[in-house]
């Protein structure tokens, strides 16, 4: 595992040289999504006199995750946030303006408080909760939009009730777009696997990884996801595995960034071969966005080196509650580079005693399926039941049950 220190600040000007490693051009690993890995880390000036005629705008965490992402080429290649137009365009088009793919808004909401006194050409001091500077922004434009627009175009006529729908309703009515530049990485609790796309790239390089497949989740790891994992590398011939749950802010009920880790961590070290497996956080925060936000999230993962990237039957959704729900949506981008590897529904069948992704080809009968679903789960662990062993590793169970146990905070609340 690749660790370094958050702590550090970083050089003025990105291309004299890289924050962690030095790009390796001779590497057969996938490009990065336009071509580019997007660097905007920066040094500090230290004359904070410079800062102090400068208006500040305080970021929340989604907000300052999305910063670090654009800073360290995640969201490559995006180099701020956007403006009317990209937004516009991503809406409508699923493209950014120069019609590369990108289909999630990623914006900067100011009250109209703070708005006031911010215009266009401005340079913006961008503080973390604490009131550290951590970037600046270069302000390109300040406008406002109908957010109910927005959350029309992305999940339909869903409501706010929807935990997508709803990050989108409570933002502020005004948006600065423009390049940033950050100056310091957030600590965090799983720093330690928060790796950047030049850390994973110089990690695949290192295991002589050229085709690698990514995983996305926000649940802790079950032998469906286990079955999933490895035939999706199977299917895929690939080299290695990139194990990349999602660990920022979920909604109530999902599973803690901590269970997820520990879950992975005894898969890891009991059960999966360490040169066919790497593991890493994804510190973002879940938009609930279906196939938007699966188009999204392989996106990204290309940045961080993967060839590949696995989508389940409901990927980064809710069930039937996402009405714009284009099952087919990567059919729509034939110039996306990263290849998508695709699941059915993937059930426990009783007689074979193992797990089998469903197929026109197969003659399943329904007495056969064994399944059970995430909500159930919970409610056994909650009720102090242990799922089948069918449906969890025994390890990873006792840990999850033990962890209730000790009264650690298992759920989101």
């Amino acid at each position: 595992m690749i660790i370094i220190d958050k702590e550090i600040y970083f050089v003025l000007y990105p291309e004299m040289t890289n924050y962690i490693f030095d790009s390796d051009n001779t590497s057969s690993i996938i490009k990065p999504h336009g071509g580019k890995l997007i660097d905007k880390l920066c040094l500090i000036n230290e004359d904070k006199s410079y800062y102090k005629d400068l208006q500040s705008v305080t970021l929340n965490d989604n907000q300052q995750l999305d910063l670090e992402k654009i800073a360290t080429g995640v969201y490559s290649p995006l180099k701020g946030f956007m403006d009317k137009k990209d937004l516009e365009s991503v809406l409508n088009n699923m493209r950014l303006p120069n019609n590369i793919i990108w289909t999630i808004p990623i914006l900067l909401d100011i009250s109209k408080e703070v708005a006031i006194n911010i215009q266009e050409g401005d340079k913006v001091v961008l503080l973390d909760i604490n009131k550290k500077i951590i970037g600046l922004l270069h302000v390109s434009e300040k406008f406002q939009y109908d957010k109910n627009i927005i959350i029309n175009k992305i999940y339909g006529d869903v409501g706010i009730d929807h935990p997508g729908a709803k990050l989108i309703d409570i933002m502020n009515p005004v948006f600065l777009g423009g390049e940033i530049e950050l100056y310091k990485l957030k600590q965090s609790d799983y720093s330690q696997y928060d790796l950047t796309p030049k850390q994973t790239r110089r990690l695949f390089n290192e295991k002589n990884w050229t085709k690698v497949i990514g995983f996305h989740t926000r649940n802790p790891i079950h032998m469906a996801h286990e079955f999933i994992q490895v035939s999706g590398m199977k299917k895929g011939d690939c080299d290695g595995l990139f194990l990349h749950p999602v660990v920022g802010m979920k909604k109530a009920n999902d599973y803690t960034s901590s269970i997820i880790i520990k879950s992975y961590e005894i898969m890891q070290k009991e059960y999966y071969e360490e040169d066919k497996t790497a593991f890493g956080v994804f510190s973002t925060y879940s938009r609930y966005a279906g196939p938007r936000e699966a188009v999204f999230t392989a996106i990204c993962r290309q940045n961080y080196g993967c060839s590949h990237f696995i989508v389940g039957r409901d990927h980064t959704g809710i069930g039937n509650k996402n009405i714009n729900n284009k099952k087919d949506i990567f059919a729509s981008f034939n110039d996306l580079e990263i290849k998508i590897v695709k699941f059915n529904k993937v059930y426990y069948s009783k007689s074979s005693k193992k797990y089998i992704e469903q197929s026109n080809d197969l003659d399943i009968k329904d007495d056969d399926i064994m399944e059970i679903s995430g909500t159930e789960t919970r409610k056994l662990f909650q009720s102090g039941k242990y799922p089948p062993k069918w449906f969890m590793r025994p390890k990873i169970s006792k840990m999850i049950m033990d962890s209730i146990n000790n009264k650690m905070d298992v759920f989101v609340k």
